[in-house]
């Protein structure tokens, strides 16, 4: 086995990735090591390392198509969150604000995380606001109620994407995927733990 600890490795699979795409995977980026952070790491340098090396790449396959099957139905089951498009009516807003819905009142006389910030900094309708949905209301239902805050430019973020959008993501994960198995296969340096993280970092994509 390699003598190199868990974050020179990282570091040297990082070197190696010039696809943004890529580097995006948090799996392959350590940046505080605290007992949570390093669970995903839990078998590096142990018995069964390898053995979890070989079931990675064995799953693989069968975890992209499986996940694939799995977001593309959710799309076609849950058209309301992507249609109608939500869209920003203007594009001249000096502020764009960023705020999450977590739970779903009847009536939001304030946004439900940040108070009446949003209302103070919106002068001359210049402030548009950006909602992550935590609740399961559906995203048309929350926008109507927080326009009811008088900001006039407001988008909640969809859960699903289209089937088209959702087909497109995974054809960007998977060719990611294939960018790392290239990566794999011609790296000088096939040790154990490399093996070990480039296959724990496939499964991560998914």
């Amino acid at each position: 086995m390699s003598g190199k600890t868990l974050i020179g490795n990282l570091k040297e699979i990082n070197s190696q990735i010039g696809d943004l795409f890529l580097l995006a995977n948090p799996f392959f980026r350590l940046t505080k090591p605290t007992e949570e952070n390093l669970l995903k790491y839990k078998y590096y340098k142990k018995r069964y390392m390898n053995l979890k090396t070989f079931f990675n790449f064995i799953r693989f396959p069968l975890i992209v198509i499986a996940q694939a099957l799995w977001n593309i139905s959710l799309s076609l089951l849950t058209p309301w969150e992507w249609y109608p498009r939500q869209e920003l009516g203007s594009q001249n807003n000096k502020l764009v604000g960023l705020s999450q819905i977590t739970t779903a009142n009847p009536k939001f006389t304030a946004d439900p995380l940040l108070g009446q910030i949003p209302l103070q900094l919106n002068q001359n309708d210049s402030l548009a606001m950006f909602y992550l949905n935590g609740t399961r209301t559906s995203r048309g239902v929350l926008r109507k109620l927080l326009l009811s805050q008088d900001i006039k430019e407001v988008v909640v973020n969809s859960k699903t994407l289209s089937p088209f959008e959702t087909i497109n993501v995974l054809i960007l994960n998977f060719k990611a995927s294939l960018i790392l198995i290239k990566l794999v296969v011609k790296s000088n340096d096939k040790s154990a733990e490399k093996l070990y993280l480039f296959s724990e970092g496939l499964i991560h994509y998914y």
